[in-house]
Order: structure tokens, then sequence, then C-alpha cells
């Protein structure tokens, strides 16, 4: 008797270590999707900068 309940309590405790380390996981997912993001959105920001300082560079090069 003693037995199964030890070996419930441990099925209990890895239970709840797996639970653990899903959400652990889930939030790192998050997090690096959300870096993903904003990274991109500063890729986007720097290219829309480049092209503009190529033409204004065109400009003044037709000057």
């Amino acid at each position: 008797m003693r037995d199964s309940y030890k070996f419930v309590d441990r099925l209990i405790n890895c239970f709840q270590q797996k639970k653990l380390s899903i959400e652990r996981n889930r939030l790192q997912q998050k997090e690096l999707e959300e870096k993903a993001s904003s990274s991109l959105t500063e890729e986007q920001q720097l290219k829309e900068k480049l092209t503009l300082l190529i033409s204004y560079t065109k400009q003044l090069k037709e000057q």
C-alpha cells in the first residue's frame, strides 16, 4: 500500500515538473516571437531609412 502512495506521489511530482517546464517553454517561445517581431519591424524601418538616404544621394548627384 505504501509503495502505491509513493508511486502516486512520484507521478504527481513528475507531472508538476513537466507542467512547469511546458509553461517555461511557452514563455520563452513568446519572448522569442516578440523579439523576432521587433527585429522585423526594426529591419523594415532601417530599410526605409536606407532607401531615403539613397534617394537623397541620387538627388544630390543630379544637382
